[in-house]
């Protein structure tokens, strides 16, 4: 039992740390790949995500967690896998 419990932490450790800019730029891109979605409307949303984020980092999450949180709505982002999820960011 040990020994998957070491295993398990050392899969923790190897996790690919969380690239904010590198979510940022995936979520950008599948919202331009949306036809009715102008450049401004994403900039207005990036600015919109900003502020949140801001807010919830304030109150104790971690970038990722505020980033993630912000996944339920109307636009899709890909996720970890590069796979597009449904979610605004």
């Amino acid at each position: 039992m040990a020994q998957r419990l070491r295993n398990f932490d050392e899969l923790m450790e190897n996790e690919t740390p969380f690239d904010l800019n590198e979510r940022l730029d995936h979520w950008r891109s599948a919202l331009m790949n949306r036809p009715a979605i102008r450049e401004e409307d994403i900039e207005e949303l990036e600015s919109h995500l900003s502020d949140t984020m801001d807010v919830l980092v304030k109150s104790g999450l971690s970038q990722e967690e505020a980033f993630l949180g912000q996944l339920e709505g109307p636009f899709p982002c890909p996720n970890a896998s590069g796979r597009l999820r449904s979610g605004p960011f």
